[in-house]
């Protein structure tokens, strides 16, 4: 009797740990494969694997004797909770840190750029660590002519754009005991013209912003500080000049020192400098949280340039350095001239259509405490009869703030993220680019081109708008209007599928609760106890692994984090309870930490 009812608890067992693992499995396996059925016949083959998978488990527990069947399900089922903790840990920001755990030998670097012909990394990691100190020396000194040789377009335009502004806060950043500690090249792209090096830099100094009239902007301290930086070279030049300390024209031979403006030209002979024909030239500066979703990127990246060179879009003016490059100079010189109501700034690089488009929106008048961009990325080409058109997604980091009677006010309590897309046109006709239309020349003869609304060069009578010999501005779209705009094309180079892969972020809903969870934190501009140990505990509750999202704390020291809101508005929701919840933790629920919360319910 005992024996029997023994058996039936036995049986009852085996097929109650039977189904719990087949409804396990199913979930696990479906999730893995097919990223929650995002792919053809995704869901469809996660549950075939559920069904292979409990069969198994079914000839585990009636074919192996007992207790060894009892044995290797206990085993697997302590295999699926680490499956599924590592899965819940398989965050962006789970990422940050590990993000080079691959390459952390020379060794291991050597055969990551082993496709660049002659490469040292003892040379490369020189130039780049002296290239950090002139950039921190210009960036203090808001004087870009000693670093203008090697760096890109977009980036001079990133830090003449803060210039401005900041000479009208009457602001300066003051750098000191600034302190290198690692350096290490962390991914290597080929993008059929240029070789590009994502450079990690982990470095220290003392940072201090300061404002002599509007002491409310002011902050700084000594901080620690993760950041990648892109250098990019062409594939075919067999030059390798040392353009970090040059003072003289690599290609004629004469000075261009403090010579070089807006367009890094030899003012002797007319050499663009900064072209990736002589050195290794700084493309761009990405921090890092962003960083950690581009590199998720790589694959589907590659796949996109191989796309454009089928299609014939092989040649430099199509590549996605160059034409990023571009984009993110269009897009801060627009935002500058909206700020400053200054539609003449622009007018040169923008077609008639959009400079009619945006007339009326130069009218009220504003300046930016903080604007760079995060990240400008070429996502789609489309043409039409006459025009081939690139649409580049910017993410931006901004925060407004206006003047009135002496007083400053924050439009924007705090920095926000947004995103925009900026299309580029260049005609179907085009010419050899000679000169920058984005640039104070004539894009046809290089002369000197004033801010004016007159569209017409002076010395050549030529457009200077004119796309046969440049890329201009076509428009400046929101998400939304992207959408819209994209319906008019029935071929492009990505499927929107493709674009999507392309945009794909790797952030859920989690990983914007902790982000603006920690803006809320330093609000006040100090993060209290109750506040730092509610953000690690949740965190941890989240499923995030503390050590490795450090990089991620270190940014709200420096309060180098901005609010970031995702689209479904479900999601929004579940993200603004959390802040309101670290709002209130301390029980002192202030003024500051208000407004940051009103403006992230407002974010769109």
């Amino acid at each position: 009797m005992h024996t029997f009812r023994y058996s039936n608890q036995i049986k009852q067992l085996k097929t109650f740990i039977f189904y719990c693992l087949l409804f396990i499995s199913i979930d696990a396996i479906a999730r893995a494969g097919g990223g929650g059925g995002n792919g053809g016949g995704g869901s469809h083959g996660g549950h075939g694997g559920g069904d292979g998978f409990g069969a198994i488990i079914y000839f585990i527990i009636f074919s192996l004797p007992f207790p060894l069947n009892i044995i290797v399900i206990v085993g697997i089922i302590v295999l699926i909770y680490f499956f599924s903790k590592n899965q819940k840990q398989s965050s962006v920001y789970n990422n940050l840190v590990s993000i080079d755990k691959k390459y952390n030998t020379v060794e291991a670097i050597d055969q990551l750029v082993s496709d660049i012909p002659n490469f040292s990394q003892t040379e490369f990691y020189q130039k780049a660590t002296a290239a950090f100190f002139k950039i921190q020396d210009a960036w203090q000194k808001q004087n870009l002519s000693e670093v203008r040789q090697f760096i890109s377009d977009g980036i001079y335009q990133r830090f003449e754009a803060q210039f401005i502004m900041m000479r009208a806060l009457e602001q300066s950043n003051l750098v000191g005991d600034i302190d290198v500690e690692d350096l290490r090249i962390v991914a290597v792209e080929n993008d059929t013209n240029f070789h590009i090096i994502h450079l990690r830099i982990t470095a220290s100094m003392t940072d201090d912003f300061v404002s002599k009239k509007y002491s409310q902007l002011n902050s700084g301290g000594y901080e620690t500080f993760t950041e990648y930086w892109t250098f990019v070279k062409k594939i075919n030049t067999t030059k390798n000049t040392n353009l970090i300390d040059a003072t003289n024209c690599p290609n004629c031979g004469d000075s261009i020192e403090n010579k070089l403006g807006e367009t890094s030209k030899c003012p002797s002979c007319g050499t663009q400098i900064n072209n990736g024909d002589y050195d290794w030239i700084l493309s761009e500066i990405t921090q890092a949280e962003e960083f950690a979703s581009n590199f998720n990127q790589l694959k589907n990246r590659t796949l996109f340039y191989k796309r454009l060179t089928e299609k014939g879009y092989s040649n430099s003016e199509f590549s996605p350095q160059y034409m990023e490059d571009k984009a993110s100079n269009a897009y801060l010189q627009l935002k500058v001239a909206t700020a400053l109501g200054d539609q003449k700034r622009i007018a040169r690089f923008c077609s008639n259509t959009y400079t009619e488009k945006t007339k009326n929106q130069f009218v009220d008048t504003f300046l930016y405490n903080r604007l760079f961009i995060k990240d400008a990325s070429l996502v789609n080409v489309y043409e039409t009869e006459t025009a081939i058109l690139a649409a580049l997604s910017i993410t931006a980091v901004t925060q407004k703030v206006s003047i009135n009677a002496n007083k400053l006010n924050l439009i924007n309590s705090s920095a926000i993220t947004t995103k925009d897309y900026l299309i580029l046109s260049r005609s179907k006709k085009m010419t050899a680019n000679r000169f920058s239309a984005m640039a104070h020349n004539c894009s046809n003869c290089g002369a000197p081109v004033e801010d004016s609304l007159q569209l017409t060069c002076k010395y050549c009578d030529a457009a200077l708008n004119d796309n046969s010999k440049d890329w201009i501005v076509e428009n400046l779209f929101s998400q939304n209007e992207y959408i819209d705009f994209k319906t008019q094309f029935e071929e492009a180079i990505n499927s929107t599928k493709q674009e999507d892969k392309l945009e794909y972020t790797g952030l859920d809903p989690r990983d914007y609760a902790l982000n603006n969870m920690m803006v809320v934190a330093c609000a006040d501009g100090i993060i209290q106890s109750k506040e730092k140990l509610f953000l690690i505990n949740t965190a941890e509750e989240m499923g995030y692994n503390a050590s490795k999202i450090k990089e991620l704390f270190e940014q709200v020291k420096s309060s180098g984090l901005a609010l970031k809101m995702p689209k479904s508005e479900k999601e929004r929701a579940k993200i603004l309870k959390l802040m309101h919840k670290i709002a209130n933790i301390d029980g002192d629920f202030n003024d500051k930490e208000k407004e940051v919360l009103v403006e992230a319910e407002s974010m769109k």
